[in-house]
C-alpha cells in the first residue's frame, strides 16, 4: 500500500511579496519541467464518469446537507480536530449568529426522553474522539437545554442518521445570521472540548473570513483572483481558500486535498511524484479543464457542481465503500470500478464521454 498523503494547510511568512516570489518560482519551474505532461493516467471526465456511477452515489444534483457556507466554515475548523468537534464548534457558531435557530431546537428537543438521550451518548461513545467528547457533554448536562448540549445532541444525531430532520446542521444560513456573524463573541464559545487558543484563533478566522467574503465584488475576479484574495485573509491557506471558493462562491475550483491525492495514488491513477506544489497545481490544472469539458458536453453538470461533487463523493467513497486502507481479504469495490472504467477505456479507445 502506498503510504498516505498528508496535506498541511498553511500561510505563506516572510516579508510583503513573499506570495508573489513563490507563485513566479512555481510558474518557473513548472515550465521548465515541462506543464504539458499529464500527471493522471487516465483523463478526468473519465474518473469522474465512473465515480458517477458507483452504486448510490448516482444523484446527478448532489443534495448538500449542510450550505456551502458552511462547507466554507468547516474548513478551517476541521484542522487538526475531529470531524464530528468541528461540526460541534460550527453548530455553536450558528446558534450564536442564529439565536431563533436555538429556540427551535429547544423546542424540537422537548420531546425526547432520558433514554433517548443515553442510547445517543452510547452511540457517540463508540465512534471515535470526537463523539466520545460529544457523548460526554450530552452525560454531564442536565436537560438538553444548553447551545453545548444541544449541539452536541444535533451533531451526534447529525453522524447517526444523516437522513433525519437536524435543523441544528441543516437550516440554511439567513442573511442576518451571516450579518452578525463577524460580531459573535467568541468567549462563550470556548468550552469542552473547543478550548484554548487554538479554537480562539479558529472562531475568529471564521468570523474574519466571513466579513472578508461578504463584503467583497467577487464577479470581477478570476478564479485564480479569487484564491489569491482569500489567502490574504489571516489564518485562510490554499486548501481552505479552495474550500470556500467552491463550495461558497460557487467558483470551479478544485480541492486538492488528502482525501483526492490518496484516492487517485491507491489505484494508480497518478504518474510521477506529487510530493511538489508543482505537481499538485498540475492535478489541479488537469482536474478543472476536465470539468469544463464535461459542462460543455453535459448541460445538467456545471463545471463546480462537478467539482463539489467528486469532493463529496470521494468523502463518501472512502468513509463508506473503499477498503484499500482497511485489513480485508475482499478486493475494494472502488477498486474494482475503477478497473472495470480501465478496461473500458482500452475497448473504446479512450473517447471522453
Amino acid at each position: 500500500m502506498r503510504s498516505e498523503v498528508r496535506l498541511v494547510d498553511h500561510k505563506e511568512d516572510g516579508v510583503p511579496g513573499a506570495r508573489a516570489n513563490r507563485r513566479h518560482r512555481e510558474e518557473r519551474a513548472v515550465t521548465e519541467i515541462g506543464a504539458e505532461r499529464p500527471m493522471l493516467r487516465v483523463a478526468f471526465p473519465h474518473i469522474f464518469q465512473a465515480i458517477e456511477g458507483f452504486p448510490g452515489l448516482q444523484q446527478k444534483h448532489w443534495e448538500l446537507n449542510q450550505s456551502g457556507v458552511d462547507r466554507g466554515m468547516e474548513a478551517v475548523l476541521i484542522q487538526r480536530a475531529p470531524r464530528e468537534i468541528a461540526t460541534y464548534a460550527l453548530v455553536r457558531l450558528r446558534f450564536a449568529a442564529m439565536p431563533e435557530l436555538l429556540v427551535t431546537c429547544r423546542s424540537d428537543n422537548d420531546t425526547k426522553t432520558d433514554e433517548d438521550m443515553h442510547a445517543l451518548a452510547e452511540w457517540g461513545r463508540t465512534s471515535g474522539q470526537g463523539g466520545t467528547a460529544l457523548a460526554r457533554i450530552i452525560t454531564a448536562a442536565t436537560g438538553i437545554t444548553t447551545p453545548g448540549s444541544l449541539a452536541a445532541d444535533a451533531v451526534l444525531t447529525y453522524y447517526r442518521d444523516r437522513r433525519a430532520d437536524n435543523p441544528a446542521v441543516k437550516h440554511p444560513w439567513t442573511e442576518e445570521g451571516i450579518g452578525r456573524l463577524p460580531g459573535v463573541s467568541v468567549a462563550p464559545l470556548l468550552d469542552y472540548p473547543c478550548r484554548g487558543p487554538v479554537w480562539q484563533r479558529k472562531f475568529e478566522t471564521v468570523k474574519q473570513l466571513s466579513a472578508y467574503v461578504m463584503g467583497q465584488d467577487w464577479h470581477q475576479l478570476t478564479d485564480d483572483e479569487v484564491l489569491e484574495s482569500l489567502e490574504s485573509v489571516k489564518g485562510v491557506g490554499n486548501q481552505t481558500a479552495s474550500m470556500v471558493a467552491l463550495f461558497w462562491l460557487r467558483r470551479p475550483v478544485a480541492v486538492i486535498d488528502s482525501y483526492l491525492l490518496r484516492f487517485l495514488e491507491q489505484h494508480d491513477m497518478i504518474q510521477g511524484t506529487i510530493r511538489t506544489r508543482c505537481a499538485l497545481d498540475s492535478i489541479r490544472r488537469e482536474i478543472q479543464a476536465g470539468a469544463a469539458v464535461i459542462e460543455k458536453t453535459r448541460l445538467e453538470w456545471p463545471a463546480w457542481r462537478v467539482l463539489s461533487s467528486l469532493y463529496l463523493w470521494l468523502c463518501e467513497l472512502g468513509r463508506l465503500h473503499c477498503t484499500c486502507r482497511r485489513s480485508s481479504q475482499n478486493s475494494c469495490p472502488v477498486g474494482d470500478a475503477m478497473a472495470e472504467m480501465s478496461r473500458r477505456n482500452e475497448i473504446d479507445g479512450g473517447s471522453v464521454l
